[in-house]
This record gives structure tokens, sequence and C-alpha cells, in this order.
């Protein structure tokens, strides 16, 4: 982790406030990065409370995490894989290599403060309550005086006591969908943890151990996984890993409630996967809200291939 600290302060990352600065960006994740590139010209400040950037790339992965689409399918636009044309999926650390490639080239190191978690947003009043489209009401985002007050912990990961408040005129939040706080199911008396006699371990947890602690852990146990998103594939394989021809190895169990067709990469119907869904195409695939007689007639005539794809059977 020092090693790491220093290697992101040889960048010349920010270290304070600056008293001008009009905007706030919390989080270095992958949206935290490119809305640093977009702000450039106001001199954002971006907020990161851990010691680097890649967000969930970084913190939230498993030894087995790689990237579940093709490469040219997940990056910037101004900025392409220097391995574009590797078939292999990216490993989670090759992800991070690639983030810190696009903080290198567009000089994003200066904007971010590490160790920063904010632990507050206040709104201290203006034109921009009533959020619209026209941002504050006079189609202008930057109003030129401060509408928001972000208080900011410095102190350390656990230390929420040490509070500093900083006024911006604009917050963009990039914080993601995966938080911090593990979610446990709840279940009735007697018939949840309290009576259950092995281990119980978040995602959220598991992704902090070492490998070998993940190693020890999983070897000669009997496990079961809730769930089937790219989390509880990526732990059953870790699983087998473990106890794959080991002495006591156990088998692992995946509990499923809802079914899920696991779309091939490769074709359909001979053509690229991606050009249905990860292209501007897809915004046709599905009614929007306000969306015009014309969107509305094409979201129509594309329900049977919605069906087609996505349909178990």
């Amino acid at each position: 982790m020092a090693a790491e600290q220093q290697q992101q302060q040889a960048r010349c990352t920010r270290s304070v406030v600056p008293p001008s600065s009009r905007v706030a960006i919390i989080g270095g994740g992958i949206s935290g990065l490119a809305a640093a590139k977009q702000l450039a010209a106001h001199d954002p400040v971006v907020f990161e409370a851990t010691p680097s950037v890649g967000g969930v790339w970084k913190h939230c992965v498993y030894r087995s995490t790689r990237l579940q689409t093709p490469r040219p399918d997940y990056e910037f636009s101004d900025y392409s894989w220097a391995n574009r044309d590797d078939p292999t999926f990216p490993t989670h650390a090759e992800i991070v290599d690639y983030l810190e490639g696009y903080a290198d080239r567009f000089d994003l190191w200066r904007y971010i403060m590490f160790g920063a978690k904010v632990v507050g947003v206040k709104f201290l009043g203006g034109a921009a309550a009533g959020f619209t489209e026209l941002w504050s009401g006079t189609g202008e985002p930057l109003q030129g005086r401060p509408m928001w007050e972000i208080g900011v912990a410095t102190g350390g990961p656990d230390d929420d006591n040490n509070v500093q408040w900083h006024k911006f005129e604009f917050v963009v939040m990039c914080t993601g969908k995966y938080g911090d706080v593990p979610r446990m199911p709840v279940f009735p008396q007697g018939k949840g943890l309290d009576v259950f006699k092995g281990q119980v371990m978040h995602s959220l947890d598991y992704c902090k151990l070492t490998e070998e602690e993940t190693v020890k852990l999983m070897k000669g146990k009997k496990v079961v996984v809730v769930g089937y998103k790219k989390s509880a594939i990526d732990l059953a394989l870790e699983c087998a890993q473990a106890n794959q021809g080991s002495e006591g190895g156990e088998a692992c169990t995946m509990l499923v409630r809802t079914l899920h067709w696991v779309v091939p990469s490769y074709s359909i119907w001979g053509l690229p996967f991606f050009l249905f869904y990860s292209t501007r195409l897809a915004q046709f695939l599905y009614e929007r809200p306000n969306q015009g007689m014309l969107r509305s007639m094409l979201c129509r005539l594309m329900t049977p291939l919605v069906c087609t794809l996505l349909s178990p059977s």
C-alpha cells in the first residue's frame, strides 16, 4: 500500500482543495475519470476515498475476476486499448492499468485527491433545487456562486471525525452502483444466521482477503453461493479451483432464484453480439418515458428481437 501511495504522489496528485475550485467530482472510478476529463476546463476536484483509481476494478474483485466483454467493447472512445486485438478477456489488473493510462494520457492526476472520503453533501440553496434539463433554469451549469457544501474526511478510512467542509457550484456523483456496505438478506427468526453453524460471508468482505486467505477459506469446504451474477460466478470458480483434485475437496452449489440465459459473446444469427447491445441500437430495444411516436414504433418493431435474444428457452 505504501508503494502504491508513493506511485500516485509521483504523478502529482492534488493534496489540497483550491479555494477557487467550482466543480467537485465524488469517486475516482471509470465515471469519475471521464467526468474529470470532460470538466478539465473548470479545474475540478476529484474526491477518492481510497489510495488509487479504478473503483470496483481495484477494490471489489477476486483473483479470477475478468471483464465479461471483449476489449474493444469496453474502452473510452478517445483512448483505445494498446492491445485491443488480443482476443482474451482482460483481467481486473489489466483494466486498472488501462484506467491509469487514461489518467496519464489526459493529465487527470492533478485533479484527484486520494484518501479523501466524502461523508456529507449539503445543498446551500439556489435555483438548482428543481434541477431540470436546463440545469439551474438559465441553461448554464455554473452560476458563479457556491450552491453545495461537501464534507471530506482525510484522517483515515475509519476517521469521520476530522471533517473539512468545502463549497462548490456543481457536484458530480460518480460513486457507482456498488457500495461498500454489504447487503445481507433478512431471515425469519430461527431460520437464518442465528441457527446456521457454518461461516457466512458477503462477497464485498471476500474481495478484501488476500489470495492465501481465499484459498484457505475455500479449500476443503462445502460452499453454497447465493446468486448468479458476476460476483457469484467468480466465487464459484474460485471455490472449484481451491477444491479441484484436493483431498477432502467438496462441491460448490449455486442457488439461483431467477433463471438467466447466458448469452454467447461471439455471434447472434452470424452477427457479432455487440451490434445488438453494445451500440446505440440498444436504445431502441426498450421503451422510455416521454418518448416520441417514432421511437415507440421502433420499440414495437424490435419486440420480436428482444424476445428471441432474452428468452431462456
